[in-house]
This record gives C-alpha cells, structure tokens and sequence, in this order.
C-alpha cells in the first residue's frame, strides 16, 4: 500500500521512520492541522525539562 504524499515528504525533509511519519500525520489530522503545523505546536508547547 503507498504511503500519503505528506506522509513521503516528511520522512525525506526530516529524515523520519517510516513509523515515525505514520504517527505524525495521524496525529496531525486529529487535531486538524497541517503536518508542519502540528510540529510548530508541538515544538511550542513542550514543557522545559
């Protein structure tokens, strides 16, 4: 089965697992957002460790 375009472009620009962009792009669509835009909220709202 081939993977979603947005799901290819971002396992090539971010050097992603195959797992890895699976999970992004499900999360991201859960939320309604873009990929790039849900990374940008993740990377925001991350707590300081």
């Amino acid at each position: 089965m081939a993977r979603p375009k947005g799901e290819n472009t971002l396992r090539k620009h971010f050097k992603l697992t195959e797992e890895t962009a699976r999970i992004l792009t499900e999360r991201s669509k859960a939320e309604n957002m873009n990929e790039s835009e849900y990374i940008r909220y993740l990377l925001l709202n991350q707590t300081e460790n």
